[in-house]
């Protein structure tokens, strides 16, 4: 497989607006590595005024292919924290990317990302916790993200729908 580079996860802050109007800011989630080059994991996309910051976990990537132009991660995860306009309470983020999935997801339907998937939003004291999960045949491959956090997670939840799992 040849060294297949894209957007590293330092150069890509793009700032979108979707079509009520509102602008959101997606962010490609990607490991770096001296020798296999920029693997993707996905594009996030985040309500506005939020921010994304390294977490716990840096990107990891165990396996990967490449679609079109880019290289996708299909066995991989990652940990990141963000932060709500108006902080300071922060919000855990966890990527995990698999070659299939080990269950059929269960959640309420959603679309993210033009693909088929789900999503669960439960609470227990103060902590919320969102999951959204999907499978993109594209680039065969299995995501989950999910978060936690003591703040409103629903402005998150409509912003992942804008997710992006492969390239053009």
């Amino acid at each position: 497989m040849g060294r297949t580079t894209g957007p590293s996860h330092d150069e890509a802050v793009v700032s979108v607006v979707d079509m009520t109007g509102a602008a959101s800011t997606r962010h490609v989630l990607a490991a770096n590595n001296m020798l296999l080059g920029t693997t993707n994991l996905i594009v996030l996309n985040l309500p506005p005024g939020w921010l994304l910051r390294n977490g716990i976990q840096r990107p990891d990537v165990d396996a990967r292919r490449v679609v079109g132009r880019y290289c996708w991660a299909t066995l991989g995860a990652a940990h990141y924290y963000l932060i709500p306009p108006g902080g300071p309470d922060r919000v855990d983020l966890w990527v995990r990317i698999r070659p299939r999935a080990k269950r059929e997801p269960i959640g309420a339907p959603m679309t993210v990302g033009g693909h088929n998937g789900v999503y669960r939003l439960t609470e227990s004291g103060r902590e919320r916790r969102l999951v959204v999960e999907w499978t993109c045949k594209k680039s065969e491959r299995f995501m989950e993200v999910e978060s936690r956090g003591t703040v409103p997670l629903e402005p998150l939840l409509q912003a992942l729908q804008g997710c992006q799992c492969h390239g053009p």
